[in-house]
């Protein structure tokens, strides 16, 4: 099947076949499976044009809600962090849309931008594995040790100032303007990267943060879904304001082949998380962050 926009041949079941792969993989970590589908577009099936930005969120759009009603079924979804995520990230999302246009045409540079951040939340990551975070390590082990038979979430409040939960017996104090301040962050490598940011912002609520795996996952997931929108939007409709060009539109038949794929993969990730104890599910995530940080630069 030839697909257009993309300008490769690909067997149609292959997408489905690698949205559903990656997704059941990466999703129990909190991430869509749209990071790891950038990079296979462009390192292995030559889509490098920055029609692949956009086509990369229509995976977020269709493939994420899945998840995100697993979690909510278990009650593992915090909404007001979630979308305080994704409003704060909207102006970097813009902002990361115009470089994309503007400096980062270019496939090499565009790459070698997306290594220098892969690298960065590698290392910060790695950082907080060895060390871990008291209450967040103790919270994740009562959950485990309770085969994920109650989430024992519970909201206090979502103010201007705080975020304030409990999860397995842990109180949690998250500050709103640090919070948005890393939001808008991401929102600024997520417009270049062609990602709703859930891949970014999830290491970075565990390593910054230092909350629990089993809270933030469905929280990453809602921000990427709703800033996703937007930047599909961004790509689409304000493209041709500051770049002299037509807009960007994505391959719409290879995104939501890959979504279909998806769709069920972070269902089934999403499912799968509350049986997985935490090391191993930030190990992962960590490996999946350093490896495509050395493909990007290149290396392989």
């Amino acid at each position: 099947m030839y697909f257009p926009v993309a300008d490769i041949e690909l067997a149609p079941w292959a997408p489905l076949l690698i949205g559903f792969a990656v997704s059941v993989v990466s999703s129990p970590t909190g991430i869509s499976g749209a990071f790891l589908i950038l990079p296979i577009c462009m390192n292995f099936l030559g889509f490098v044009s920055p029609a692949v930005s956009p086509t990369n969120y229509i995976f977020n759009v269709v493939a994420s809600p899945a998840g995100l009603w697993r979690f909510h079924r278990e009650k593992r979804l915090m909404w007001g962090m979630g979308f305080l995520i994704a409003v704060t990230s909207l102006p970097g999302i813009l902002a990361g849309t115009v470089l994309r246009g503007t400096w980062l045409q270019e496939a090499a540079d565009f790459k070698i931008f997306v290594a220098l951040v892969l690298s960065a939340l590698a290392l910060n990551l790695a950082r907080t594995i060895i060390r871990g975070g008291q209450a967040a390590t103790r919270a994740e082990n009562a959950f485990v040790h309770s085969h994920g038979a109650a989430a024992g979430l519970v909201v206090h409040s979502s103010g201007p100032r705080n975020i304030r939960f409990d999860f397995s017996g842990q109180a949690f104090v998250v500050p709103v303007h640090r919070l948005a301040a890393v939001s808008l962050a991401v929102g600024l490598v997520g417009g270049v990267y062609g990602l709703g940011g859930a891949a970014i912002i999830a290491p970075l609520l565990l390593s910054l943060f230092r909350l629990p795996i089993y809270v933030i996952s469905g929280a990453s997931l809602l921000a990427g879904w709703a800033s996703s929108v937007f930047g599909l939007f961004s790509y689409i409709c304000f493209w041709p304001w500051f770049s002299g060009q037509p807009p960007i539109m994505p391959d719409f038949a290879l995104g939501l082949l890959f979504s279909l794929g998806g769709l069920v993969g972070i269902y089934c990730g999403a499912s799968l998380q509350r049986f997985l104890p935490p090391r191993p599910l930030k190990i992962l995530m960590l490996l999946l962050i350093a490896t495509l940080a050395v493909q990007n630069f290149g290396l392989f």
